[in-house]
């Protein structure tokens, strides 16, 4: 049987049995804290309205504000909490870089005269499609304009998309062996064509 005293202390002992359990800590644990900002908004409108709620006033009911020192002390930790943890959740998050989306031959290019590359190379080898392809892509590799691994199949779509040809598929392009015999030279003459393009002002 409890006497007023007891059942307030047993009270008490609940409340804070319970505060320790739900609190940001054991959120963070569970996976159940994505949006620390968002539990401290409702932090800081349940301690505001629990302000209202008591009043301002002189409250002579000293149990009550038992009760309400301890929530307020809860609401105090937590802020704290959250404030130092939501940058060090900033600084784990991985950061990837912002990068413009390629959207055509060009922008894949390295180089400032990219544009004026891509319009003479149209010219230049006009028709172009399948092996030759290829070794235009193997020459434009090689003069370090195009990156030597991933590329192909960006290069190819850049290029159907803006030759006004049919260059056959990816995969006839892709599937071309390179003869060191009879396509050197041919790879030669159009890294000298496409040097002299980079060297242009």
């Amino acid at each position: 049987m409890h006497t007023k005293s007891s059942l307030i202390d047993s009270l008490l002992r609940l409340t804070n049995n319970l505060l320790v359990e739900l609190n940001s800590s054991v959120f963070h644990k569970k996976g159940q804290f994505s949006n620390p900002e968002k539990i401290k908004l409702e932090i800081v409108l349940s301690e505001r309205e629990l302000k209202l709620k008591n009043g301002y006033l002189p409250n002579g009911d000293n149990d009550n504000k038992k009760f309400a020192d301890i929530l307020n002390e809860w609401f105090a930790d937590e802020k704290i909490f959250i404030d130092e943890v939501i940058p060090l959740l900033k600084a784990l998050t991985p950061q990837h870089e912002t990068k413009t989306k390629a959207n055509n031959l060009a922008e894949i290019i390295t180089h400032p005269n990219s544009t004026y590359i891509v319009e003479s190379v149209k010219i230049q080898y006009k028709n172009i499609q399948g092996k030759r392809l290829k070794l235009l892509l193997t020459a434009i590799q090689e003069l370090n304009l195009l990156p030597k691994e991933r590329i192909a199949k960006k290069f190819h779509d850049y290029c159907k998309t803006e030759f006004n040809w049919n260059i056959a598929s990816c995969t006839a392009m892709n599937d071309y062996v390179f003869n060191d015999v009879t396509d050197k030279d041919e790879v030669a003459e159009m890294k000298v064509f496409i040097s002299n393009l980079t060297n242009t002002q």
